[in-house]
């Protein structure tokens, strides 16, 4: 069975419902996301996910980021695992300094001292753009014209007989199929 979580927002992505896999009402389908990559499996393969309300996630709830609707694909190619970079230096705890605290984590009202709760006394906040949270950065790949972030092509070439197909229009995800579901990813973009 294919670990979902893997695919959700980090408990820092204020995006609460999606934290943990989710379905919809009547949908015959559990999905992951983090914004940035979604993945879709059958419910009958026993995979179980939070009720959520369709409206927070209307192209993963109507299907269409699943389809292929013209000709912008390149063919299908087996999506092999970059190599990793280094280790990110983000300290799991968010990319940006917290400006509630100003990075200190704490702050004082009156005479008392008081832990963020933006930051959740961290300092930082913001999910570091780099590494998502995982520590691991495999840095930028580049498929077929397009840049992805390369812990994405990571997690889908984890994926059993994963394959993707490369959306050449500028800012429109890419496809990949497995054994098992289907998925969508976010491009890079390049400047």
């Amino acid at each position: 069975m294919i670990e979902l979580s893997k695919f959700c927002a980090g408990d820092i992505d204020i995006r609460t419902y999606l934290h943990k896999p989710f379905t919809f009402d009547g949908s015959h389908y559990v999905f992951a996301s983090d914004g940035c990559i979604a993945i879709r499996v059958h419910k009958a393969d026993g995979y179980i996910g939070d009720v959520i309300p369709a409206h927070n996630m209307k192209p993963v709830a109507s299907g269409d980021i699943f389809t292929m609707g013209n000709d912008s694909f390149h063919q299908p190619i087996t999506v092999a695992a970059p190599a990793r970079d280094a280790d990110c230096d983000c300290s799991w705890h968010g990319a940006d300094e917290c400006p509630d605290c100003e990075g200190n984590g704490e702050f004082e009202h009156g005479n008392h001292d008081y832990v963020c709760m933006e930051c959740n006394g961290t300092g930082k906040v913001g999910m570091c753009t780099k590494c998502g949270g995982t520590r691991k950065y495999f840095g930028y790949v580049d498929i077929n014209g397009a840049r992805f972030n390369g812990l994405y092509i990571a997690l889908i070439a984890e994926l059993p007989y994963a394959t993707l197909s490369v959306n050449v229009a500028d800012g429109k995800p890419s496809l990949f199929s497995f054994d098992g579901g289907v998925g969508a990813v976010m491009p890079v973009r390049v400047r």
